[in-house]
């Protein structure tokens, strides 16, 4: 918009110039304003071509904003799928922290009930081990009281004829007559 105004000044300054010159001014001024409409063209040619230039940049960068604000819409849509895919992870995240909450409970609890097994083991071993000794203690008992009825079997056997009746006699009258 300035280098409009420029122009139109600049074909003004021209047009007055040129008009000045026809009216009749002097050979040294008529030559002074061909010189100046001269230096005015040459300008004008100059504001001109700057005008080429700034309005061929003005659509360079024209293309270069499109270009980087494509570029920007890309980068919003990458940067929105980055943000979901982090949302994602950390939702999985924390379901795999929960899980592992649950987990590490039911190994808590597991663990517990693996103690409270052994123990209960150790408590039964313990109770085996006293077990076998009350039976090695009742077989040796037994084994006593064998070996005591053989000897009373055999000492039974050795006795005289006598001393079974006798023993005979001492029954029956301690059955019948009762003092």
């Amino acid at each position: 918009m300035k280098m409009r105004k420029k122009q139109v000044v600049i074909r003004f300054y021209i047009a007055l110039v040129c008009s000045l010159a026809l009216m009749g001014c002097e050979d040294h001024e008529i030559k002074k304003a061909r010189a100046e409409a001269e230096q005015a063209k040459l300008l004008l040619s100059k504001a001109e071509s700057d005008l080429d230039k700034a309005q061929s940049q003005v659509a360079d960068l024209k293309a270069q904003l499109e270009v980087l604000m494509e570029a920007q819409d890309e980068i919003l849509e990458h940067a929105k799928q980055l943000i979901e895919q982090r949302n994602n992870a950390i939702e999985t995240a924390e379901q795999a922290q929960e899980i592992m909450k649950k987990l590490t409970a039911q190994m808590n609890g597991k663990a517990n009930n693996i103690d409270t097994l052994l123990n209960q083991i150790e408590e039964l071993k313990v109770l085996i081990q006293n077990q076998e000794t009350t039976i090695t203690e009742q077989q040796a008992i037994i084994e006593q009281q064998q070996k005591t009825i053989e000897q009373y079997q055999h000492v039974g056997q050795e006795q005289p004829a006598g001393v079974e009746e006798q023993e005979q006699n001492t029954e029956s009258s301690d059955s019948f007559g009762e003092p």
